[in-house]
């Protein structure tokens, strides 16, 4: 964390005389789409006395309306004072400030046309990674010509969000169902069993299993790569890269060692990412299913498929809850009473949806058989946003303005972990300790 914060180099340049002396930046970050207007940038170098003299530090740039943001890579010269974003106001209970500083950024600024220069302007990307993001991006733009179905295809398929309407995200957040719009463990793990599925001759001989496991292994972390590589992917890929060198080597593979792992990798690279919400609640649902899921899917065995279907889905979505619930009243202070309705309708048809837009970009070589999957995938999506949008419209289907602070969250998974005890071992005293807790709670000890 030490070594991760830039504030304790230094050259840091809030430890300099930085507030009207031009600076030289460059851009790291691309928009998510058209509406973003800001981009992030390292600090390069501030001009004292007509000498530059080399700094460090990040900034966030919010560009004006009307300009065009300069491409990755681009160097400017910015002539704006900046400022400190540490004691920025709260806007709706939402700390920006706060916020940055995950990112490792303590200052921004506004700019407009005459208050900065692009030095060096970076025409056209170089990277892959980018290179393929923008390929993506025009067969989307080719076959689904809908706003609305453009902008859902490209948040299910890349993580790009920027571009949804705020109503319809809205919806999503209110009926539980946000996740089956960001790139998350679920898309990661689709892709891992088409491709599972399609080499799976190649494992029965010695020689090319290391070919199918090296493939596989290019796919998952360059769609990673590609999507953003947001924490609850990157999780992913690496319980998938264990997967594979387990199936390598022969050995077994141990779900729990996975995800501890591949938190502990994560840690390393970014400590600060604990923080992020989206770690967290990643990595709270996938322990809840681990540990809860395979027990509420045995208190009901249905011998009907289409009901057994139905069930798993329904005691997956309620195993999902079971920790997240916690951080999602703390952060949100709401909790969506249809969320086991809104799971069994969205996840399927954003399932669905990712698979021929997959199978879309495959054959955006053949216009004849892209343009009519592409023409089925827009008639899924508005499926999906019509239903969910129904379902946010229903008056209990949200409790909002839940007071629940530090403290209940403590004392919410104590209770947790004590009824789960209770469960597992059948003990009094784990039953008693339960109760205690929630006394406690309930009475507002600290």
């Amino acid at each position: 964390m030490y070594a991760y914060d830039c504030r304790n180099e230094t050259s840091w340049i809030g430890h300099q005389q930085w507030e009207h002396v031009p600076l030289m930046v460059k851009i790291t970050t691309t928009p998510d789409g058209p509406k973003q207007h800001y981009a992030d940038a390292t600090i390069l170098a501030l001009k004292q006395t007509n000498i530059w003299q080399p700094v460090s530090g990040n900034i966030r740039l919010h560009f004006a309306k009307t300009l065009m943001i300069p491409p990755k890579n681009s160097v400017l010269i910015i002539n704006k004072p900046i400022k400190r974003t540490e004691n920025l106001p709260n806007k709706n209970g939402f700390n920006y400030g706060a916020y940055l500083a995950l990112k490792n950024i303590y200052h921004q600024t506004s700019l407009k046309q005459n208050q900065y220069t692009v030095l060096t302007m970076a025409v056209l990307p170089t990277d892959m990674v980018t290179i393929s993001r923008n390929y993506l991006v025009s067969i989307i733009d080719k076959t689904i010509p809908s706003l609305e179905e453009n902008a859902m295809s490209k948040a299910l398929l890349l993580g790009y969000r920027a571009d949804i309407d705020k109503a319809l995200t809205t919806a999503y957040t209110n009926t539980g169902v946000v996740h089956v719009i960001a790139i998350s463990g679920l898309h990661l793990g689709m892709i891992y069993g088409l491709l599972a599925m399609l080499f799976s001759a190649l494992k029965k001989y010695p020689l090319l299993k290391w070919v199918r496991a090296m493939g596989i292994f290019i796919a998952l972390w360059g769609f990673t790569l590609v999507c953003g590589a947001t924490p609850s992917v990157v999780r992913s890929a690496v319980m998938f890269t264990g997967i594979l060198l387990a199936e390598l080597f022969s050995r077994e593979n141990k779900t729990a060692n996975g995800l501890a792992s591949s938190a502990f990798l994560l840690l390393c690279y970014q400590p600060v990412m604990l923080f992020d919400i989206g770690f967290q609640l990643s990595y709270s649902a996938v322990g809840s299913l681990m540990l809860y899921n395979k027990s509420l899917s045995r208190l009901f065995v249905p011998e009907n498929k289409i009901l057994s279907f139905a069930w798993e889905a329904v005691s997956t979505s309620i195993a999902a809850q079971i920790l997240t619930t916690p951080l999602v009243l703390y952060h949100f202070k709401q909790f969506p009473t249809l969320f086991i309705l809104s799971n069994l309708i969205a996840v399927p048809l954003s399932s669905l949806v990712l698979l021929l837009l997959i199978i879309v970009c495959a054959c955006s070589w053949l216009p004849l058989m892209a343009i009519p999957i592409a023409t089925i995938t827009s008639f899924f999506i508005r499926v999906m946003n019509t239903q969910v949008l129904r379902l946010s419209n229903i008056s209990f289907g949200l409790i909002d303005h839940i007071a629940f602070n530090g403290r209940s969250l403590v004392y919410s998974y104590l209770l947790i972990a004590g009824l789960s005890c209770w469960i597992l071992y059948k003990t009094p005293f784990c039953l008693l300790i339960s109760l205690g807790i929630l006394l406690i709670w309930l009475l507002g000890f600290p």
